[in-house]
């Protein structure tokens, strides 16, 4: 499983906790291009089909690229 998902770029689950859900899971990189984190979106196995997947990987990479990551993680605290 690991090696396929850095292939593809993402984790893709299917029943692996429930039988009716399926997941993607994508890791968020720093600019160093560190894993610091991941996003997991899930849904029933009926509105999840390999074109959704990867249409989820995609937006969640474009919104979490490491120049945004980097901008929050450069951001001073709330005071």
């Amino acid at each position: 499983m690991a090696a396929k998902a850095r292939k593809q770029g993402y984790v893709h689950s299917d029943a692996l906790f429930h039988k009716d859900a399926v997941s993607v899971g994508v890791p968020v990189f720093d600019q160093a291009g560190r894993v610091i984190c991941a996003i997991t979106v899930s849904a029933i196995r009926s509105r999840m089909d390999p074109a959704r997947r990867q249409f989820i990987y995609e937006l969640v990479r474009k919104h979490t690229s490491p120049e945004i990551i980097g901008l929050c993680l450069d951001a001073a605290p709330p005071a």
